[in-house]
């Protein structure tokens, strides 16, 4: 296959074509056949040996791609071959196929096309992360964007003006499915009731009877589109782990304004993480902070976090007029929050 290769630390103009092996896929990973590649301002800091991340040469640039799974390695079952797919990573995309984790693919919808695909995750992951997780933009409130001119800047307009709850994915034959809902569409009202955050929407789609066919607007490529669908009932094994986290052993950390939980060992499996506790309630000055239900907190102070009481008890040995850092995990990220105690 041809890729574009850094073969010295240098300007665009360093790089050379060439062809190279293809990638054969180990465990986890897979190979994307390249449709598209979005081209980003990291990808002009790597080739000149000046991002976070520096890769053994000679390596191709370009950290997202559009493309179709052409070969999956031992354990991979969320793709198959013949997917389209969006992939990211740091590096690789500048070339005829990419090899790269698969839980670092996802699935682009029917109707997508791969050129725009190439270019979704770093603007509108970006874009996305600043809206939500730092600034929590809520309705009615003004945003000001400084230099709406590229990809990060259109998107948070986007983002800004859809608000709501970010569809993840889609369960393949299930209402929203049937419905036309995509993976990728921002539900923005659900039976005529706005969704502010993504919080919204299990609350109020809880207070709608099984059976009961609704209307669900949502934000998709720039406009907005209704949908009619059928609330189904929960399937009874959801039911069964909703209780198990229910009786899951907690402690009230008042002095942070937090309920935390341990986590169960499927929870540690899906989040490929040894230990943590999962972040139930917020309130006061954990709130104020930026954390938020579901967060999993993965150390305090560079203290490893064990368990829900062990929690606890390093949370109870710290000063309380000194701020408190917490290692946070939210989605695929980690990030530290600092907690400012109360004046």
């Amino acid at each position: 296959m041809k890729a574009v290769l850094c073969k010295e630390w240098g300007m665009p103009g360093t790089l050379v074509v060439e062809d190279v092996p293809s990638p054969k896929p180990g465990s986890g990973q897979v190979v994307v056949s390249v449709k598209a590649c979005g081209v980003n301002f990291p990808d002009t800091l790597i080739i000149q040996g000046k991002y976070q991340f520096k890769p053994e040469m000679p390596f191709s640039p370009g950290g997202e791609v559009a493309g179709v799974i052409k070969e999956v390695g031992e354990g991979v079952t969320r793709v198959r071959p013949g997917d389209r797919v969006i992939a990211f990573n740091t590096w690789g995309g500048f070339a005829e196929e990419m090899l790269v984790d698969a839980d670092r693919t996802i699935q682009m919808p029917a109707s997508m096309d791969f050129v725009p695909a190439s270019a979704f995750v770093l603007t509108y992951g970006t874009s996305y992360h600043a809206l939500k997780d730092r600034a929590d933009i809520k309705a009615g409130e003004t945003m000001l964007v400084l230099g709406a001119a590229g990809g990060v800047g259109l998107a948070a307009i986007q983002l800004g003006k859809a608000m709501g709850a970010l569809v993840r994915s889609v369960e393949s034959g299930g209402p929203a499915d049937k419905a036309g809902i995509e993976a990728g569409d921002i539900i923005t009202k659900f039976d005529g009731k706005s969704i502010d955050k993504s919080g919204d929407l299990p609350r109020i789609v809880g207070g709608v009877k099984p059976g009961t066919r609704v209307g669900v607007q949502v934000f998709r490529r720039g406009g907005y589109r209704d949908f009619s669908v059928t609330v189904a009932e929960v399937e009874p094994e959801r039911t069964t782990r909703t209780a198990e986290r229910e009786t899951r052993p907690k402690a009230n950390v008042d002095t942070l304004g937090l309920v935390v939980a341990d986590l169960t060992d499927a929870q540690k499996r899906e989040l490929k993480i040894k230990n943590g506790v999962r972040v139930e309630s917020t309130d006061g000055v954990a709130a104020r902070a930026g954390l938020r239900e579901g967060d999993v907190i993965l150390s305090v102070d560079n203290a490893e976090v064990t368990s829900a009481k062990q929690f606890e008890g390093v949370v109870a040995k710290l000063d309380k007029a000194r701020a408190v850092t917490v290692l946070v995990k939210r989605g695929d990220a980690a990030n530290f929050i600092v907690i400012k105690p109360s004046r």
